[in-house]
This record gives structure tokens, sequence and C-alpha cells, in this order.
């Protein structure tokens, strides 16, 4: 019976029941990428991989210390990223710390084999815009393939014209003409 295991009196026992936690979390992350890929498997470690334009992105927000994500989270995630059942992952760094995004993103991005998005918690934290941004470009500066932000229901107003105006602003289409004013219209004088 799970509820009466206690770690302290039998380790052995709580780490299977750990371990068939992390298990059941990881045959659901396989499962789901069957259903969305098909039975094959896929192996897709490059970053320039493009999954078929009939695929939904699978994608897995995850702890980013591998050891503490899989024993208190039950996320394998370096397994789901070696085996190719997701196509990114979203390190959530749950921190307002500029230092601490960089590093994550930049180890991710060193041994995830697919895409990172690093997830950044500054509106969640209720930082400023500007501190929001300087997030946002460390972990662009360290190798995010793009970001995810924590969340929308505390993103400012100044957070919003800050990254539109800043990181965000999309490029205009080569040869692309930008409309011109017209000139105000002949008053008859």
């Amino acid at each position: 019976d799970p509820l009466s295991l206690d770690p302290d009196r039998d380790a052995a026992q709580w780490q299977q029941w750990s371990q068939f936690k992390t298990d059941q979390v990881t045959r659901f992350v396989k499962r789901v990428h069957e259903l969305v890929y098909g039975q094959r498997r896929l192996r897709h470690h490059a970053r320039d991989y493009t999954a078929p334009p009939h695929a939904l992105p699978l994608t897995a927000a995850v702890f980013t210390d591998p050891e503490q994500a899989r024993l208190l989270k039950h996320q394998d995630w370096q397994t789901w990223a070696q085996s190719g059942w997701v196509d990114a992952l979203a390190p959530m760094t749950l921190t307002s710390s500029i230092k601490t995004v960089g590093e994550v993103t930049r180890r991710f991005h060193q041994v995830a084999g697919v895409p990172v998005y690093s997830g950044i918690f500054g509106p969640f934290n209720s930082n400023t815009a500007t501190h929001v941004v300087e997030q946002v470009g460390e972990a662009k500066a360290e190798g995010a393939d793009g970001i995810i932000l924590f969340d929308t229901a505390h993103l400012t107003s100044p957070m919003q014209t800050a990254l539109r105006l800043g990181l965000f602003e999309l490029p205009k289409p080569q040869g692309a003409c930008m409309p011109q004013p017209t000139s105000a219209p002949a008053t008859g004088h």
C-alpha cells in the first residue's frame, strides 16, 4: 500500500515506488508521442528537425536538475529527449536570476539533443519589464531556441511593450515596402 510507505523505514521499497511512478510518466510521454506521430519511432535529435506538417509539436515543461526531476517530479526528460519522444524541452527556471536563466539554458542546450525553450518566470515573480527583457536576452544569448513566459496572467503591459519593441520585433519581409503616408486631400483654396 503506497500510503503506508515510509522512505525512512524502507528506502528500497520507497525507491521502487518512486521508480514505478517515473516509469508511468515516461510511458505516458511515449504513448502521447505514438498518438501524435504514429507507431513509428522518430529519432530527431538535430536542432533543424522539422515535424511533419500534420503533427503537433510535443513539448514538455520540465524541472531543471535531471536527478531531482526524476526523483521528486518523476520526469525522466533526458530519456524522453534521447528517445525522440519530445520535440522540445522547456526548462522551468523558477527564478528571477538572470545568471541562473543563462546557466540553465546553456546546460540544456548542451545536453538535451532537442530544441530548448527557456522557461522565464520574470512575469510570475513580478519582475520589471527591463528585468524580464534581460532574462529573455540571456536565454537567447545562451542558445535558447525560444522562450516560454510564465505566466501570461502576470505579463504586464510594459513587459509586452518592451518585448515587442526589442527581442520579439518581427523582421520586415525582404523586398517589402512600407506603406507611404498619403497626402492630405487638396482643400480647394
